[in-house]
Formats: structure tokens, sequence, C-alpha cells
């Protein structure tokens, strides 16, 4: 009987080390299923695909110029901190592809402001305020196109630009500029208030608003003269391979002229270059061409800047900003049909539709949970749009391993769980790539813990310490720190606000010192999800000599609750299972061993069986 008892406590040992010892292995597999999206089958593949396991959202921020005609003139802007305004960020994913160890797809976003969030931070803020910072794109194209004469003809429509190529086609726009003319010079300022856009160069209307609005030299242009300029300027045959012929049609003199010599050297030298019949008419008419060209290039110029509307200033709608607006080409206040619409980008990623997000959208290639070149069980980036690594031109300062893309995104490879004991993060020290920023960010845990939606998770700051050693595009100057490069012209991507310990730049910027919080990430270690993060940076760009605050935005996310309550009501009860049964089982099992053994003891003596003891009936 003993010995039944003792097997019987050595069964419920076994079966409570099996619990303690498979239990967590259970939902160790439970945790890597969740995580790993390997085909369309899986159980939450709807939800990933729709992004539903995260709430994200941007905050935006805005340095607003309060003194735009003071900037146009050369002074230094006066900013002011207006802000935050929140966004609703929705993620869909399109044309999901299983690759071999990879999967691919188009990341959808479109951003929705919310005006109830907005006032609870900010009690001034509306959709429709307007913000007005420096033109960035303004300043990128000049750089690209090397001035900003350069990049305003960049904007000319075709018909002009043939032009300005007839009129000499071995020149670039640069030598055209710097042959015809100062475009500083006392005669462009004195058109500049006069112009407006015809319905049509080649149209005689022009040519009549010319002879009553353009004056040089006392003289009016007739409308007929300038409907042949326009022709000579709009002219095929203007130029060939041997000579070069100006036809000029006037009222006195209907013959073809030679040119002697170039366009352009005669702008610059004034030097008579016909020889018309006569030469009280050659007086006449040089000086009003000479002027009539010059003028219709700060026209043109002048236009271009309208139409573009790409100033060095530029005041939009708080909107318009975020998520980007459409340019319609109009002259003076008539929209062109022919040309296209040009869709400017805004601050943040957001594409209306599906078609839209199918050409715009960020590719995304990531690694497969089960990939057997990383080995790991969480998703990791493998390629952003087409690159594997950001290139040197935007980060000059990092290494190779350091722009490489390949880092994990909103999860962690689960950690090996144990019963009865907690769970710490597999290392200490995580890399995420975040698109924003197209590098990995290094996060460290210092052992702090936050509770997230009844889930205790590990609190993750940016690593500072190891960007510095690494001598990464994080650099201090004048207490600023900034990441080059990221735009590709003269921008940076900081930490907001700049870290201010000049007076000078506190009292400049209208800020505090060290108002900014570092980048953080919150992990929960058993299941390897990240719960929550809020990365923040700020655009800055050169201007003049000294660095300039766009906006800066903290984007947020926090995991949704059916993700937490999954792992409340799975991973959690499992382990709390396991470590119950381990305990109570256990217990169970030395309490019936102990029992065995004391029965044996009881009915075993010197290795034999006690007899019954007699009895003593009576008869």
């Amino acid at each position: 009987m003993g010995i039944g008892i003792v097997i019987t406590g050595g069964i419920i040992l076994a079966i409570s080390l099996i619990m303690g010892i498979e239990f967590p292995k259970f939902a160790y597999r439970k945790n890597v299923e969740f995580l790993c999206i390997y085909n369309d089958k899986h159980e939450y593949y709807n939800q990933w695909l729709e992004d539903d396991e995260f709430k994200r959202h941007n905050l935006v921020y805005f340095w607003n110029i309060t003194n735009p005609e003071q900037v146009i003139n050369g002074l230094e802007p006066n900013l002011q901190d207006i802000g935050p305004y929140f966004y609703r960020q929705f993620s869909f994913k399109l044309n999901v592809q299983f690759v071999g160890d990879a999967i691919e797809y188009r990341n959808w976003k479109r951003q929705e402001f919310d005006g109830n969030q907005t006032l609870r931070s900010c009690s001034k803020c509306s959709y429709k305020d307007r913000i007005t910072l420096i033109n960035k794109e303004y300043l990128k194209g000049v750089m690209l196109e090397g001035d900003e004469d350069s990049y305003i003809l960049s904007f000319l429509p075709p018909t002009l630009q043939s032009v300005f190529e007839q009129l000499n086609q071995d020149m670039s726009y640069e030598e055209i500029y710097r042959e015809w003319g100062n475009f500083r010079s006392v005669k462009f300022v004195r058109y500049s208030s006069k112009l407006f856009y015809p319905a049509t160069f080649s149209h005689l209307n022009f040519a009549s608003w010319l002879q009553s609005s353009t004056y040089s030299s006392n003289r009016t242009f007739k409308a007929d003269e300038m409907q042949a300029l326009i022709n000579v300027l709009t002219s095929s045959v203007l130029f060939n391979d041997f000579n070069q012929f100006l036809r000029l049609v006037r009222q006195t003199d209907q013959n073809n002229s030679t040119v002697m010599e170039s366009l352009t050297e005669f702008v610059n030298s004034k030097r008579w270059f016909c020889q018309p019949t006569c030469w009280d008419l050659t007086s006449d008419l040089l000086v009003p061409l000479a002027d009539y060209i010059i003028h219709l290039i700060q026209f043109i110029k002048h236009r271009a800047l309208n139409l573009t509307n790409q100033g060095k200033v530029i005041t939009l709608t708080q909107s318009e900003w975020v998520i980007g607006r459409t340019i319609h080409w109009k002259f003076g206040g008539v929209q062109l049909v022919n040309l296209p619409q040009r869709r400017l980008k805004g601050i943040l990623m957001h594409d209306e539709t599906a078609a839209e997000a199918i050409v715009n959208a960020e590719s995304v290639r990531l690694y497969s949970c089960y990939s057997r070149q990383t080995g790991s069980k969480a998703h990791m980036w493998r390629s952003f749009n087409g690159q594997t690594q950001s290139n040197s031109s935007q980060f000059p300062r990092a290494t190779n391993d350091q722009r490489v893309i390949a880092a994990y995104m909103d999860s962690v490879e689960p950690v090996e769980l144990t019963t009865c004991q907690g769970s710490s993060p597999r290392m200490q020290f995580y890399n995420f790539f975040f698109p924003v920023y197209w590098r990995r960010l290094p996060f460290v845990w210092s052992g702090k813990t936050k509770d997230v939606r009844r889930v205790e998770a590990h609190v993750l700051t940016l690593n500072e310490s190891a960007l510095k050693k690494a001598k990464n595009p994080f650099m201090n100057e004048d207490c600023l720190q900034d990441m080059t490069g990221t735009l590709k012209f003269n921008s940076w991507l900081s930490l907001p606000h700049f870290r201010l310990c000049s007076e000078s730049l506190q009292t400049s910027f209208n800020a505090s010192p060290f108002k900014y919080d570092l980048p953080w990430i919150v992990i929960e270690p058993t299941s390897g999800v990240v719960y929550s993060y809020s990365i923040s940076h700020q655009l800055v760009i050169q201007h003049k000599n000294s660095r300039l605050p766009m906006y800066w935005i903290d984007e947020r996310a926090e995991v949704s609750e059916w993700v937490a309550k999954n792992f409340r009501d799975n991973t959690r009860k499992i382990l709390q299972a396991s470590c119950a049964g381990l305990i109570s089982l256990s217990l169970l099992a030395a309490a019936t061993i102990v029992c065995g053994i004391l029965v044996g003891t009881i009915t075993f003596k010197n290795g034999k069986v006690l007899p019954i003891p007699p009895n003593t009936p009576t008869f």
C-alpha cells in the first residue's frame, strides 16, 4: 500500500515537472506564432494587414515665422512655436507578397486631423491655421540647380524653355542668365510691379498690353513691333548650323537683316549688329530690342515665382503643411489645363486613395520570422524603398555598418520562458530602424518598467553614448544636436528642440533650455512586442549662415487593447497556470510521497510484515 502511494506521488511530481517545463515552451511557441505573419492563413493576418495591432498618431509643432516680409528682404526670421496638432495615422498593407524568406508590400499611410485632441493641448489651434515657414522646396531646388535663377528657369513652361534653347542651344541656363544681364539692375525693378501674364504669348493682346505698360527711354513699343519680336523669339529658324538670322517685321522695313554677332553679345555690348536700310531705324530698334529681351526674362522670372509659389517663405494652412497639397498651374488667374498638376508632399506620409498609394507609398521588404539568415523570430527590416542601406551622401560620417537598414521593427525576439521566473529582455541593447531617420537607432534598457494596458513592460531610451562613440550623424555644435544630410540638401533632423545652452539662442528661438525629450520605446519582453514608443525629430535648414528650425514631430504609437488582452489571457495565464501547477502539484506530490513513506514505515518492520494481533474471543 505504501509503495502505491509513493508511486502515485512520483506520478504527480512528474506531471508538475512536465507542466513547469512544457507550458513555458508552449507559451513561447504561441508568442512566436503571434509575431510571425508568414502566410495569409495566419490567425491575425487581417489585423496585421490593416495595422490594427497599434494605435498611431503624430503630434506636429511648427516654428511659425512672424515677420515674413522682413525675411524676404533679407532680415533674420522671428520664430513662434505653435502646436501640437494631433493627427491620427492609419496604415494598410497593399500588394502583400510572400517571397521565400521575405514579405514585400506597400505601406499605405493616411493622416486624419483630430480637432478635439488638438484642443486639449493647444486651445487656439484649428484645422485652418495658417503657418509661415521658410520654403524648403525652394531652397532644395536652388541647391540642386546651382543658383536661384537656374532654378526659376527650370519651372518655365515647355514652350518658353524651347525659346531659350533656340536662342543658344550650346549654353546652359546659368550661362544664359550670366550673359543676358544683371537681374538686380534698375530695369527689373521698374517693370516688376506692372507684370501680368497674358492668355498667350502669340496673341496680339500681349503686344497691346506691352504697348500700354512697358516703357524704355521714353519709347513705347508698338503693337506690331512687339508681335514681331515675339515671332522672332519663337521662330524655329532663329539659329541654324551656319549663321544667324533675325527676321524683323516693321512698318518701315520688311527686309531680312543678317545677324553679325550673337544675341547675347549684343545685349551685353549694345553694339549695332543689324544692317537695315535706315540708320535712324537701327537706333530706334536696337535699344528697345535690348530692353525687351531683358524685360522678357525678368517678366518670366517674376511670373515663375508667383506661378509655382516657390518663394523663400510660404504660407499654407497647417493641414496643407502636414498632408500636402496640389499645385494648379495658373497664369493671370486662368488655370492652364494643358499643364499637368503637381502634387507636393506634406510633412507626414499621406495618400488619399489606394491607387495613389500603389505608386507613392513606402515599399517595404521584411525578413520572415523563420529567416535562416538572421535566426530571428520577429520581423526585421530588409529593405526600404528598394534600398538595403542609406547612402553616404545622406550620412557622410556614418560607417557602412551603421547605414545598413536591417533592424527590428514593431517586435523583437520573445524571451525563452522559465516557470515562476520574471522575464527580462534577451538583450539590453536593441537597434530599431525608423524610416524618418533613415538609419538604425540604438536603444538601451536602464531597468525601468512601465504599465501599458495592465501589462508590465520595459522602457528603453535612445542610447546617446553609443551614438557618440560610433561617430554617427549626431554631433554637438553650439549646444545643438544635428543629424545631417537626411533630405540631401541643407537640412538636418535633430532631437526637438535644440538643446539650447546659449542665452542668445534661447532668446532668438523663444525656447527654454533642454526643452526636448529623448526617443523611447516600451517592450513587453515575454512576447517581444513593442507596446508603445515616442520618436521625436525636428527639421532644421541652413538659412544664410544660421540653422533654422521649421517644425518638429512626435510620432507615437501604443499597442491595441486586443493585443494586450491576448497576452493577458494566453501567455500570462499559461505562465501563471504553469507556476501554480508546478508548485501545487509538487507540494501534492511531496505530501503523497511522504504519506506513502510513513505508511510504509508503519507497516514494515525489520523487513517483515507484522502478524495480525490475535483475537481473544470468549466462548
